[in-house]
């Protein structure tokens, strides 16, 4: 019977003590890091990436549904900003494509034509 007890509370004082230590860590990533590096840049996105994944180890370790909503809060934006990422290079790709495409025809325009 005292086991059954015993492993809910250390589980709430090991929760405590999780959200207690993650404070800094959100404060840098809220205040710190905005002033410092830009939302694309690659620092700035493994740093979310190892806050999520830390919360989502919390979540599931201690049950706590607030690292849990924090880890899914943090994902999100995360994933948005590579989404942003991602379209702004597919953008770029295909204007690079385009004036390949453009250059080559003029190259290919002014060239003699050969038999073969």
């Amino acid at each position: 019977m005292t086991s059954v007890t015993i492993v809910p509370l250390a589980r709430a004082l090991l929760r405590a003590n999780y959200r207690l230590l993650r404070e800094p860590f959100v404060l840098a990533e809220r205040h710190l890091l905005p002033a410092v590096l830009d939302d694309t840049a690659p620092t700035r996105l493994a740093y979310q990436r190892l806050l999520i994944d830390c919360d989502r180890v919390a979540a599931r370790l201690l049950r706590d549904e607030s690292a849990a909503r924090a880890a899914r809060q943090l994902q999100r934006r995360h994933m948005s900003t590579r989404y942003g990422i991602a379209r702004r290079q597919h953008a770029a790709d295909h204007h690079r494509a385009r004036v390949l495409a453009w250059h080559r025809a003029r190259f290919l325009a002014g060239q003699p034509h050969r038999r073969t």
